[in-house]
């Protein structure tokens, strides 16, 4: 994980994965994310949105 903010909510955390790639994830209030920490993520299909590069 790169980073996080808070946003009472949820966590949004900005990750890059093993190929490089940036994406970004909501996590439950409930979780402790830390910079440098490594997720496992498990998706389902119809709760992914991707977004072309700006």
């Amino acid at each position: 994980m790169v980073d996080s903010s808070f946003f009472g909510t949820h966590h949004r955390c900005h990750l890059r994965t093993r190929s490089g790639e940036r994406i970004t994830v909501h996590l439950p209030q409930s979780q402790e994310p830390q910079p440098g920490a490594e997720l496992d993520l498990r998706l389902a299909r119809g709760c992914v949105v991707v977004l072309p590069d700006a």
